[in-house]
């Protein structure tokens, strides 16, 4: 983390409006306003291809090749991606009792965000309770013991969350 620039990050930022109003005032108006327009176009791209997880961003001054980042960093540590593997395990499981485990304890919470009728189907367990899913998000474990890929989501080449059908 780099919490030790939080303290002079507001000068930067203020240095740099400085200098975009200094080049507002000049001739270079028509190129800033056309650089800010391409910027918030890219940005907005971004957001919506990736969504719901437009926070995994790394601009391009890193390795975007293929799994570069997952291998580099912590990506997905909040765990958001859980709900989008439960979703589609429920969606394409059609069994009466699912049971699923997780790399992180907040499978939970993530279950909680379902309908009444999904949350029926679905038993929350540790992976050692013999579960039919593994859901990761690959953090800090590198690749899980497991080989049948039933879901995947990756943001920038890199794998975010995977599912593992396990039976």
């Amino acid at each position: 983390d780099w919490r030790h620039l939080y303290f002079i990050y507001p000068g930067f930022v203020m240095l740099a409006l400085y200098l975009i109003h200094k080049l507002l005032q000049g001739k270079a108006k028509v190129v800033v306003y056309a650089a800010f327009t391409i910027q918030l176009v890219l940005i907005g791209i971004f957001i919506t291809t990736a969504h719901p997880f437009e926070y995994v961003y790394f601009n391009n001054l890193v390795s975007h090749k293929n799994e570069e980042l997952r291998k580099q960093y912590d990506m997905e540590y909040w765990c958001i991606g859980y709900r989008l593997g439960l979703e589609y395990i429920l969606a394409h499981d059609t069994s009466s009792v699912i049971r699923v485990a997780a790399l992180s304890g907040t499978i939970n919470e993530n279950a909680s965000i379902l309908t009444k009728e999904q949350r029926k189907r679905l038993v929350v367990v540790r992976e050692d309770e013999n579960p039919d899913y593994y859901i990761t998000t690959l953090r800090a474990t590198g690749t899980p013991k497991y080989t049948n890929i039933f879901y995947c989501n990756k943001v920038l080449n890199s794998t975010i969350l995977r599912v593992y059908k396990i039976k």
